[in-house]
């Protein structure tokens, strides 16, 4: 399975002690200098960021997930999807063999009048360093680039 990972740089270089990659061998990037970590949602095993953009907006609008596997369907909140920073190497609650196959997001008020805000180095591909996605209600709000999400 290919998946994205973190983008960590402590994760990607593989000379650093990383929970992530090595379960148990600690985590260099808490006493490190990068201003790509998370700064919510961490914990002392771990503090890399959620390396995509999607899935603030998600959590937001509230969406479920659509899981496919040996054991047949089930469906599943997106804000359970990716699991937190207490076992940084295990990232999502899919099980071996399984593969999302849809989002669902519900009708509402909220899917018409919401905004996804997005603040990175360079107006390209780059993933934010903030993200924020808010609707209409200010109920439910979701930030990224800051937390694991």
């Amino acid at each position: 399975m290919t998946t994205q990972r973190s983008r960590c740089n402590y994760f990607r270089e593989g000379g650093a002690a990383c929970n992530k990659r090595q379960p148990g061998s600690g985590c260099a990037a808490i006493g490190g200098i990068n201003r790509g970590h998370a700064i919510l949602g961490v914990s002392e095993r771990c503090i890399s960021a959620y390396p995509g953009d999607f899935a603030q907006a998600l959590v937001a609008l509230e969406a479920s997930v659509a899981i496919l596997g040996p054991a047949g369907e089930r469906t599943l909140p997106f804000e359970q999807l990716h699991l937190g920073p207490d076992r940084p190497h295990i990232e999502t609650a899919l099980q071996p063999g399984e593969l999302i196959t849809e989002f669902r997001i519900p009708v509402g008020a909220w899917t018409r009048r919401s905004t996804y805000v997005k603040v990175r180095d360079r107006d390209s591909y780059q993933f934010g360093l903030a993200t924020a996605t808010i609707h209409s209600s200010c109920s439910r709000r979701s930030l990224g680039g800051t937390d694991r999400s």
